[in-house]
């Protein structure tokens, strides 16, 4: 599946290189071949990083509030992942 950088560390839960990333200017608003972007990956892929990833589940919330920031609907990004989750 085609992917970019930033979405891939997403899918593997490396938010501390995603911040790093988005810090050096990559492009969060491009899509994988499927058509997600990164903040729907974002909030699909984090596996209770809270408890058991303390420092992962920081870096996450720090790439939402990045995102965030720079105007992305991050709620619309969470009800398009429940979605697709069947929630």
């Amino acid at each position: 599946m085609g992917t970019t950088p930033s979405i891939f560390a997403a899918r593997h839960e490396k938010y501390r290189i995603l911040y790093y990333l988005l810090g050096e200017g990559a492009d969060f608003n491009l899509k994988d071949s499927i058509g997600h972007d990164l903040a729907f990956a974002c909030y699909l892929y984090p596996q209770d990083l809270k408890h058991e990833f303390p420092v992962d589940y920081e870096y996450n919330q720090k790439v939402l509030k990045f995102l965030e920031e720079k105007g992305v609907d991050l709620k619309a990004a969470k009800e398009r992942v429940d979605k697709h989750m069947g929630r």
